[in-house]
C-alpha cells in the first residue's frame, strides 16, 4: 500500500498523529500539550519501477549510513487544548459528479447511464 501523500515519485509526505490517552481538560483551563517532540522514521527508497531511480536512491543511503538506520526529527510544539473534545475537527465532503464519455469532457453521460 502506498502510504505516501504525494505524486512524486522520489519523495514521500506523511503525516503524523500523536495520541493522547486519559488526558485531563477542563474547557476553562484546558490541556497544555505544548512541548518538545520527536518524530523518528527509517528512510527507504520506494519501488518506483525506475530502475536509474531505485539504483540512485539506495546508493543515497549507502553514502549515508549515519541516516540509513533512523532519522528524528526535534520539534518544538505550542498547543493549549481548550476544546476539550475528543473530536476536535469534523469533516464531510459534498460534491456533484458528473462523468464524460470523450476525452475532451465535452459530452456528458445522462444521470440515467
Amino acid at each position: 500500500a502506498n502510504e505516501c501523500l504525494t505524486n512524486k515519485g522520489f519523495i514521500c509526505i506523511q503525516l503524523w498523529e500523536i495520541n493522547a490517552t486519559n488526558i485531563g481538560c477542563t474547557p476553562t483551563k484546558g490541556t497544555d500539550f505544548s512541548g518538545n517532540y520527536k518524530l523518528s522514521f527509517v528512510p527507504q527508497c520506494r519501488d518506483n519501477d525506475d530502475d536509474a531511480l531505485d539504483t540512485y536512491c539506495a546508493t543515497w543511503l549507502d553514502d549515508h549510513p549515519d541516516i540509513a538506520t533512523r532519522v528524528t526529527l526535534d520539534t518544538d510544539l505550542v498547543w493549549n487544548d481548550e476544546i476539550c473534545d475528543p473530536i476536535i475537527f469534523t469533516v464531510q465532503f459534498v460534491a456533484e459528479m458528473s462523468f464524460y464519455d470523450d476525452a475532451d469532457f465535452s459530452q456528458a453521460v445522462d444521470d440515467n447511464h
